[in-house]
């Protein structure tokens, strides 16, 4: 799935490096922080994580009454995360150093792409 992924998950930052890197950062602070910070916070200070992952927990509730998603899948939440961040840097630096896409045989470049041109 990862190399799948590969090819579109850069553009969906508009093929912008720098949104692309906010984009990680962001998305581990928001969904791996609260995982780590109820771990190593001591006394009061891991209240607020424990609210930030009960309220990922019940997300996943209410998600599970709607889909096929058990709530259970709350364990797996940095794994998903991890890999989302690992797809999407693996995305920016493989179609960066390539200067491009490659998608069904064919070459795109960068540029033609950022101009909307392909």
């Amino acid at each position: 799935m990862v190399n799948n992924l590969t090819k579109n998950f850069y553009a969906v930052m508009s093929f912008q490096w720098p949104r692309a890197l906010a984009s990680c950062v962001g998305l581990a602070f928001l969904n791996l922080w609260p995982f780590f910070g109820a771990l190593l916070a001591h006394g009061w200070a891991r209240l607020p994580y424990g609210i930030a992952l009960a309220s990922m927990f019940f997300i996943y509730v209410g998600m599970s009454k709607q889909s096929d998603v058990p709530p259970y899948y709350f364990v797996l939440h940095p794994v998903s995360t991890t890999l989302f961040v690992y797809t999407m840097l693996r995305s920016m630096i493989i179609t960066l150093g390539r200067g491009g896409v490659e998608w069904r045989g064919r070459f795109y470049p960068l540029e033609e792409l950022k101009r909307g041109l392909v």
